[in-house]
């Protein structure tokens, strides 16, 4: 019977508004990015489902009085779901044509579909998932005689970037009129005997689709089911073959399972056949190493014994041989036992880079300390509450800093100098001595809940890091140190090259940028470095020959650019980079890759392979390996897992969890990251499971700077997001709701966030809302969020040459149209590797030598004009 208007009317409302609020894309296995414009080119692939299977896909459907082809579409959602494309599927299934809708029309396919909303949540049985499909499909072919115009009017159907609107799966079964409820099965399937399948259709929408599904029942013999004949179609500009083949075993080893097991849970069917598993177990472990015992302080101490002469670091005109700083660093252990040090006790250091840190750092480390590293460009009183929350008593600092609000957290402050004169008379090695699994460093990163977290470290952690065989060794010979001693780059830095055979080369203090890396590889002979992957790409851009000279680059801790890879390879003859991916929770890094010019480098850059006697697993949310191509969680195992949060149990519990693939009292890290094995055995990074970020290679819990502007007066709601308005240009931008009274103002909110926040955690912008978006499933509307206005051109026009030509540098490094005079950096969006970008134009155009900490105190280009 046709619905008229009038009855049709609520169910067109009901309907569209579930039409609406459907996922914007499913997270299909692809092998390539989408392209800008959707294509027609597709490929078909076909497979068999054996008549066992065909004859149990049957017994299924009459079990729960669906058709095979409710069984068959239920099977294909399940196998989305396990493949990360979420729990809240649209399925397209093909449809009578609905009357009165021109061929080309934009929503000519819901002229010849429903579709279908399939809920996969809550890890469902087979038997249960069926049911759920069976009911989604009547209440799509409920709606049938509504035209497609209607619905049309109702529901968005402009096409999404490459793809098509609401669906980009298509599931069509040719067995609706033989497994109606009630058919005894016995004769082939006629789907015109169905009036909601048009069979005619069945191949014509294929284009439209990223994947296309087509089951086919071969004819009885002797009354018995023959199997079925499989196809999917798919968008080679999305697929490889070889996915699609590993797509459509999966699909057979699902269907199989919802025939035999159809009440067992979704999440404990075997998506991996036992081959497959093994390799899996194989290519998730790295080399397997003799495991590392021994310390920081008996190996480099060993590293004495053997080499006293031989320098140790350079750092401006200080040279020292292992025997000195080794003298040096006893000599300050002494005197930090004197101080009452106690096993494991951590002892703050707040230096800047120099001869002196690193004497400090060991020195620690040999009175059986684990060093406490305090971030120079985080706030005073950011610094003394970690030092409250580590119990940190004991202060090392230089004169340079002996005045620093921050000390004024601890109970003992403890000098370190040039020429110390007990550094003669204590050559000799101390008696006591730390054990392998004693705490190294604590190391305090963001952190949600808007309290920062500590992580503990151990020997054994960073000896084996160290000692890995991914490190270039000719990299190692001349080490560049130029990152923060609070930022986890620095334990690679530093210790890799002294636990083996290299030495340090200690960069001034103050930002790195491409003149002071070319000035410091052509002083120094600097062979070798650890760079950011955002610090990579600015100097890349700024001067790629700045790495001529060198062997070999170890980057990672964000996504490292391919183009940057590409450009610094062509002006750096004969270098090697190599990306690094890893967590402070794992000892900075578990994985590596190697990149050489020769290398054909066409898409993203790899995050690599694991490191010797490191686990790295890609699972799904029920702990299930994933096959290859599938998106899935980093789980992070072996050597380098650090022993926890300090004084956090719980969240210790929850993130660092039991490895169920590697033996009793094993633990692995959940990581928050996304990734994906290649066939070839390589991990791809594909994102963040949660709201941490990592911006200018800081890591970045964006609850915690929401968590500061909520104490804010006049702050009712509040969300931080990343975006990326231009390419390779990440900025943290904030959108305020204000509370009752008079909207908060944004420069007010920066300069309070900015006293308990570091820098690099002050959003670029403030925009505020008088509501945040929100999609219809409740969650935050990011692409309802508009853009920000960073600034330019408030305040008064350059008067003088000099003020010109600084707005001029203004404008081309932030990217704006205009800049007034009185407008400070970072209020317009500058962020601290903008800045670095910044003082090295001021530089090359002006020829002044500009410090970090001078913009800081003089960020508008009035203040910088009067210091020319």
């Amino acid at each position: 019977m046709s619905t008229t208007t009038a009855d049709a009317a609520p169910l067109i409302e009901r309907r569209a508004r579930t039409l609406a609020s459907l996922p914007n894309e499913l997270t299909l296995p692809t092998d390539r990015p989408r392209p800008a414009h959707p294509t027609s080119v597709r490929e078909p692939h076909r497979f068999d489902v054996t008549p066992e299977t065909h004859r149990a896909l049957l017994a299924t459907a009459g079990e729960t009085g669906t058709t095979v082809g409710t069984v068959v579409r239920a099977a294909v959602a399940g196998l989305l779901a396990r493949l990360g494309a979420g729990t809240d599927l649209p399925i397209a299934v093909p449809a009578a044509a609905r009357p009165g809708l021109r061929q080309g029309d934009a929503a000519a396919f819901l002229a010849h579909h429903h579709v279908l909303r399939i809920d996969a949540s809550g890890d469902p049985t087979p038997r249960t998932l069926v049911e759920r499909t069976g009911e989604a499909d009547r209440a799509a072919r409920a709606l049938h005689d509504v035209t497609a115009e209607r619905l049309a009017e109702l529901v968005d159907l402009t096409p999404y970037a490459g793809r098509s609107p609401l669906v980009q799966v298509r599931v069509a079964v040719n067995d609706e009129a033989m497994s109606e409820p009630g058919s005894t099965g016995a004769a082939p399937s006629d789907s015109s005997a169905d009036p909601s399948v048009d069979s005619s259709a069945d191949l014509s929408f294929d284009s439209s689709f990223d994947l296309s599904f087509v089951l086919t029942e071969r004819p009885y013999g002797d009354g018995d089911p023959a199997g079925i004949v499989g196809e999917i179609t798919y968008d080679t500009h999305l697929f490889d073959p070889e996915t699609i083949a590993s797509l459509a075993e999966r699909l057979l080893l699902l269907l199989a399972a919802f025939s035999a097991g159809p009440d067992t849970a979704l999440s404990r069917v075997q998506l991996l056949s036992d081959r497959e598993r093994t390799a899996w177990l194989e290519t998730s472990s790295g080399p397997e190493r003799e495991a590392v015992d021994h310390t920081l302080v008996s190996r480099f101490e060993a590293r004495v014994r053997e080499t006293p002469d031989a320098v140790a670091l350079v750092s401006g005109e200080v040279s020292l041989t292992f025997a000195d700083l080794n003298a040096r660093a006893n000599a300050l252990a002494h005197r930090l036992i004197g101080a009452g040090v106690r096993p494991e006790e951590p002892v703050a250091v707040l230096m800047d880079r120099s001869a002196e840190q690193v004497v400090a750092v060991l020195a620690t480390l040999k009175a059986g300390g684990c060093y406490l590293p305090l971030h120079l460009a985080h706030p005073a009183e950011r610094m003394r509450g970690v030092m409250a929350a580590a119990d940190a008593r004991i202060l090392l600092t230089d004169t340079s800093h002996a005045g620093h609000a921050a000390a004024r957290g601890a109970t003992t402050v403890l000098l370190v100098t040039e020429n110390d004169a007990e550094a003669a008379a204590a050559t000799r090695d101390l008696d006591r001595k730390p054990l392998p699994d004693q705490a190294a460093y604590l190391m305090y990163t963001s952190g949600s809940t808007g309290v920062p977290k500590g992580i503990l470290v151990t020997h054994r952690n960073v000896v084996s890091l160290a000692l890995d065989h991914a490190w270039n060794d000719a990299a190692l010979e001349r080490m560049l140190v130029h990152s923060p001693l609070a930022f986890d780059v620095s334990t690679g830095e530093i210790w890799a090259p002294l636990l083996r055979n290299g030495h340090l080369v200690i960069a001034p203090p103050g930002d790195l940028d491409a003149r002071g890396l070319k000035d410091l590889v052509g002083r120094h002979g600097v062979t070798g470095a650890l760079i950011s992957g955002g610090l990579f790409r600015s100097i890349a851009d700024d001067s790629a020959a700045a790495f001529t000279g060198m062997v070999a680059l170890h980057t990672g801790g964000e996504v490292i650019s391919p183009v940057a890879v590409r450009t610094v390879l062509d002006a750096a003859p004969g270098l090697v980079v190599h990306p690094q991916y890893g967590p402070t929770e794992a000892t900075l890094c578990v994985t590596h890759h190697t990149v050489a010019r020769a290398d054909r480098l066409t898409g993203d850059v790899p995050i690599g392979k694991p490191m010797a006697n490191r686990r790295v697993y890609v699972l799904d949310d029920h702990l299930n390996p994933v096959p290859p191509g599938t998106v899935g969680e980093l789980y992070l195992g072996g050597a380098g897992l650090a022993r926890g949060y300090v004084g956090n149990p719980a969240l210790t519990a929850e993130r660092f969890v039991p490895d169920p693939f590697h033996g009793v009292g094993a633990r692995m890290y959940r990581s928050g990251d996304l990734a994906r094995w290649t066939r070839d055995g390589v991990l791809m990074f594909a994102g963040r499971t949660d709201d941490q970020v990592k911006v200018r290679g800081y890591r970045i819990e964006l609850g915690e700077i929401e968590t500061a502007l909520a104490r804010q007066e006049g702050v009712a709601r509040v969300r931080v997001i990343v975006r990326q308005d231009q390419p390779g240009d990440e900025r943290l931008v904030a959108y305020v709701v204000p509370g009752e009274g008079p909207a908060p103002d944004p420069a007010a909110l920066a300069d309070q966030v900015r006293r308990t926040l570091p820098a690099y955690m002050v959003p670029s912008a403030f925009v505020t809302l008088p509501e945040l978006p929100l999609t219809p499933n409740g969650k935050l509307d990011r692409a309802a969020l508009p853009a920000p206005e960073y600034g330019g051109g408030a305040g008064r026009a350059p008067g003088t040459p000099d003020e010109e030509r600084l707005c001029a540098i203004f404008r081309d490094i932030l990217g704006l149209e205009r800049v007034g005079v009185d407008e400070g950096f970072f209020s317009l969006g500058g962020d601290s590797l903008l800045a670095t970008r910044l003082r090295t134009r001021i530089r090359t155009d002006l020829g002044v030598e500009l410090k970090a900490q001078t913009l800081v105190r003089n960020p508008t280009v009035a203040e910088l004009a009067k210091l020319l």
